[in-house]
């Protein structure tokens, strides 16, 4: 049930996507990206430039929630 108009909460958005993917933010593990890096550059053929820019903003999107305490912190993570 994706809402299209309005606003939605930090909440209903993480739901929403669970639902569709079945893994939030924060049960994010270097494994998963490891094995998405392996999916993109072996699987896909993508080149090692695409690889970094889907890292840089994945990497953007994370530090933008963890400052703004959306989504714990580790600091043995880092």
């Amino acid at each position: 049930m994706l809402q299209t108009a309005g606003k939605i909460s930090l909440d209903g958005l993480l739901d929403e996507y669970s639902l569709s993917h079945m893994l939030r933010p924060e049960e994010v593990t270097r494994r998963d990206v490891l094995h998405w890096r392996h999916y993109i550059l072996g699987e896909k053929k993508q080149s090692v430039h695409s690889w970094n820019n889907k890292v840089a903003h994945l990497r953007a999107i994370f530090n933008f929630g963890i400052e703004r305490n959306l989504l714990p912190h580790n600091e043995k993570s880092v």
